[in-house]
Parts: C-alpha cells; sequence; structure tokens
C-alpha cells in the first residue's frame, strides 16, 4: 500500500488539499473516482493510527494502576 508509511499529519495534510480542490471544482470528473479512493485510503490510515494511539494511552494507564 502507498500509504503505509505516511504519518497522520501527512495523511491529514493531503485530505485538506483534496477537500481545497474539490470545494474549487479542481478536480476533473475523469480524475474524482481516483480522488475519492485516495481519500478513502488516506482516512483509513488516519483510524488506524488514532486506534493505535489510543491502544497505547490505553496501556500506560493500565500500568500506573
Amino acid at each position: 500500500n502507498q500509504f503505509s508509511e505516511i504519518s497522520y499529519s501527512q495523511a491529514m495534510q493531503r485530505l485538506g488539499e483534496i477537500a481545497a480542490l474539490l470545494e474549487n471544482g479542481q478536480i476533473s470528473i475523469d480524475n474524482l473516482e481516483s480522488i475519492i479512493e485516495e481519500s478513502k485510503d488516506l482516512v483509513k490510515v488516519c483510524e488506524i493510527k488514532l486506534r493505535i494511539l489510543e491502544d497505547r494511552i490505553d496501556l500506560m494507564g493500565e500500568d500506573t494502576d
């Protein structure tokens, strides 16, 4: 997967760029499908990275008990 090494911040930045392109009408219908797929992949990356962080925080909380 081309997104496996991307950071959360990079994924969010790219999603912001895509949103701006969509809002400004700068994406052609021909490219829309690939942009949607890229966006879905970036959202998955963010979800996974947040889930990992939540798990680490939970483990840190368990260590203090």
